[in-house]
């Protein structure tokens, strides 16, 4: 019986030892993430202000002026104090143009790391990141979803600055976006997901390279024309088929969690998954909406009425 007492108490000292040490180590991750975003939001800050001032932003400007810079006119009007109209066509001043390059580098940069970390977190087959969806992690993950959290704190700050220029469609995908990502920092949970659907950004690059070859007056050919086509592929490949399946995904590994407390590990609460829930229908909305109006631009260039007038 002292025998079966001692590996009681000694069975009970480990259980303790371990909550303990469980606990230091999900606090070190904690503030080791909280740096890492921290970091990534200020460096998203000081590559902008790179790119917006001093002798690179200028050099910028200097290559995008190569060629013609004018783009058609805006019916609500410019949004730009230094952004004058001449013979019916909107000429883009400095200031617009400066935003215009350093936010698009500043989410190519975030993109591209982001597509990396993405990858190789969903790469990585000795986590348990497929086999346990909502919760489990692994060191690529981590890293993204502190990365991708500064980017959309940088990013919702940025367009609603500039609310007015980027309209309320972007500005509802960087809040969303930072609600996503930024949650599932503070409740390490979802990091498959994050790894999933930052794979959407592949088709911002297209989109990126379409408003810098309007910038420089390239909108009427056959570069422009290809590129729209690609954006229009890729975006529907990445993110309305893509973005479906990893939602239904998403759907069906939550149902459990929705009436089962347990099933939550103390790390989701009830409002908190509907409110990812209540995002993803947001986002996958958004992509639904920007997909139509592609679909309608495509149709218009290759088969609308200019088209039929040309060949006739």
């Amino acid at each position: 019986e002292e025998e079966e007492e001692e590996d009681r108490v000694r069975f009970a000292y480990l259980r303790t030892n371990q909550k303990m040490f469980d606990s230091m180590t999900a606090q070190a991750t904690n503030h080791q993430q909280a740096a890492n975003t921290i970091a990534s939001f200020v460096s998203f800050v000081a590559l902008y202000l790179v790119c917006r001032r001093g002798p690179f932003a200028n050099a910028l400007i200097k290559f995008v002026r190569t060629s013609p810079r004018a783009s058609p006119s805006s019916s609500k009007g410019s949004k730009w104090k230094d952004t004058t109209v001449e013979g019916g066509r909107e000429i883009v001043g400095d200031a617009e143009l400066k935003y215009g390059i350093a936010s698009r580098i500043v989410a190519e940069v975030h993109n591209w790391v982001g597509l990396f970390l993405g990858i190789s977190a969903l790469r990585d087959t000795s986590s348990p990141l497929w086999s346990d969806p909502l919760f489990a992690q692994n060191s690529a993950s981590r890293l993204l979803i502190a990365w991708t959290t500064g980017f959309f704190v940088f990013d919702t700050l940025l367009v609603g600055y500039h609310s007015k220029t980027e309209g309320v469609g972007f500005l509802a995908h960087a809040i969303g976006c930072l609600f996503v990502y930024g949650n599932a920092l503070v409740t390490g949970t979802h990091h498959l997901f994050g790894a999933l659907f930052i794979t959407w950004e592949l088709s911002t690059f297209f989109l990126h390279v379409r408003w810098l070859l309007k910038e420089m007056g390239h909108d009427s050919g056959k570069a422009y024309a290809l590129n729209g086509v690609l954006l229009f592929v890729a975006f529907v490949v990445v993110r309305n088929v893509g973005g479906t399946y990893a939602s239904a995904m998403y759907w069906r590994e939550t149902a459990p969690l929705v009436a089962n407390v347990e099933a939550r590990r103390g790390a989701i609460s009830l409002p908190t998954l509907w409110a990812f829930r209540a995002a993803n229908v947001l986002l996958n909305t958004l992509n639904a909406v920007w997909a139509y109006k592609m679909a309608r631009g495509v149709y218009s260039r290759f088969f609308g009425k200019s088209r039929r007038k040309e060949k006739l």
